[in-house]
């Protein structure tokens, strides 16, 4: 893993401070990156997990939303399009066309364990408000599918499929 992300790695919270940053986002419960389907420019795609390769398609770029610390829009390397959080699943969404609410677009970074550069990624349009706490989880392929997949799960903070590695390679 370590030598996907490079020699210049900040964290995020060093990075955020400054300017966007990039990065790829590790999952250990799935031993996968998140992933766009061959860079793919489709609308509605939903994001999986796949063996890292440090491809432009497993690189996002995370740009601070303002007015709201340690909050992203996250922008895929290869497409240019940015995640989107769509009913119970992680999809692509034009970042040209924005959502009817934008902060289904927003992602708010939860540290899990900042020095290891582990986090949760809510969804803003849920952050905060008790009721429907969901982070984005990823979970093995279920029959059907090719690919592990990321899906909008309750917090529970003892799953480690809701931990992922953002270690901010500028």
């Amino acid at each position: 893993m370590a030598g996907l992300l490079g020699a210049g790695v900040v964290t995020p919270a060093a990075a955020a401070a400054a300017s966007s940053f990039t990065s790829t986002i590790y999952s250990a419960a799935i031993k996968s990156c998140v992933d766009v389907p061959g860079g793919t420019t489709d609308i509605n795609t939903n994001l999986v997990g796949k063996t890292c390769s440090g491809a432009a398609e497993q690189r996002f770029t995370f740009t601070p939303v303002a007015g709201h610390p340690g909050t992203y829009t996250l922008i895929n390397a290869a497409s240019k399009e940015c995640a989107h959080n769509y009913r119970f699943n992680v999809r692509q969404q034009s970042c040209s066309s924005p959502a009817p609410n934008p902060s289904w677009d927003e992602w708010v970074m939860l540290p899990v364990n900042a020095s290891a550069h582990q986090y949760r990624l809510e969804p803003a349009d849920y952050a905060g408000d008790g009721k429907y706490a969901r982070v984005v989880g990823a979970h093995p392929a279920p029959p059907g599918y090719p690919a592990p997949i990321l899906t909008l799960d309750l917090i529970n903070t003892a799953d480690p499929a809701q931990t992922f590695v953002i270690a901010g390679a500028i």
